[in-house]
């Protein structure tokens, strides 16, 4: 029998677990800037091979270790899907999109594209990644502790200004070019970078400078954290929000919330990491 396997060094902290230890729960604009960098790296690299993530949020990034305590690494492949192949000339062609298709990521983070059962492009791991990179610098989202009939509202219909909110400049771009993007269109991943490293540049800031926690004392001591989300309800409520994924729902059959209604019916079947014959899709 031939088993595959993927083997992963031994990371640091997660995103998500970092901003809860910083006060206030928030990041600052540099380090946000520069994850945005880091991430974006690292999701085109993904892209470039042909896969889309579908689960991206601050839990499924974290720091290095040691000598790489400066890099953000992204994991969690679980939920990829394969999106482009080789055609005869050895080019990547993408694939062509299904009409409807499951629900696959998390609800806080994922676009809206995902709540309408629409097959999930490059341009959707981006919203992810944006959606992201706002909460690890407020701490929140408009729709955060939402169901997801409820965030799916919110999202479609949150004003620039309200979703915003004491962002850097560069995000109103970001958000924009976004929003013309479907699932065919390549993203302009080159301006991401570009945008973030100029937002950078005004703070006098390196792309290369360590991050605020990697500073002696800066994180909160993890007894007086642990202590403080014992008596935290919000805490539980943030880290269940940022890990209820579609990972386990099996649309071959229906689920609790597709019994008795009509979205959820004529799913096209799903196939993560399988490797399928491009012209069988």
């Amino acid at each position: 029998m031939l088993l595959s396997f993927l083997i992963m060094s031994l990371l640091g902290k997660e995103l998500s677990d970092i901003r809860r230890r910083l006060h206030d729960r928030k990041m600052s604009v540099g380090s946000v800037l520069k994850i945005g960098i880091q991430s974006t790296t690292a999701i085109h690299d993904l892209h470039k091979v042909g896969f889309v993530h579908r689960d991206i949020k601050p839990s499924n990034f974290a720091m290095g270790r040691d000598e790489k305590a400066n890099i953000v690494f992204m994991f969690d492949f679980g939920l990829a899907r394969q999106i482009m192949f080789p055609d005869k000339d050895g080019k990547l062609k993408l694939r062509e999109a299904r009409k409807k298709v499951a629900f696959r990521g998390t609800v806080r983070y994922c676009s809206l594209n995902v709540h309408l059962y629409r097959e999930q492009g490059r341009h959707d791991d981006l919203w992810s990644m944006f959606y992201m990179l706002i909460e690890l610098l407020s701490s929140t989202l408009p729709w955060k502790g939402m169901a997801r009939k409820d965030s799916a509202h919110v999202k479609q219909t949150v004003s620039d200004r309200v979703l915003l909110a004491g962002c850097p400049d560069c995000f109103a771009d970001i958000n924009n070019h976004l929003k013309s993007l479907t699932y065919i269109d390549t993203p302009n991943y080159a301006m991401f970078q570009s945008k973030f490293t100029k937002e950078l540049n005004k703070l006098k800031i390196k792309p290369t400078d360590p991050f605020e926690w990697n500073e002696k004392g800066f994180l909160k001591q993890e007894a007086s954290v642990a202590h403080e989300n014992e008596k935290d309800v919000k805490v539980e409520i943030d880290k269940t929000g940022d890990t209820n994924t579609g990972r386990f729902v099996d649309e071959s059959v229906e689920s609790e919330e597709s019994i008795g209604g009509s979205e959820t019916t004529g799913l096209a079947g799903e196939n993560t990491l399988e490797v399928l014959d491009p012209d069988k899709k």
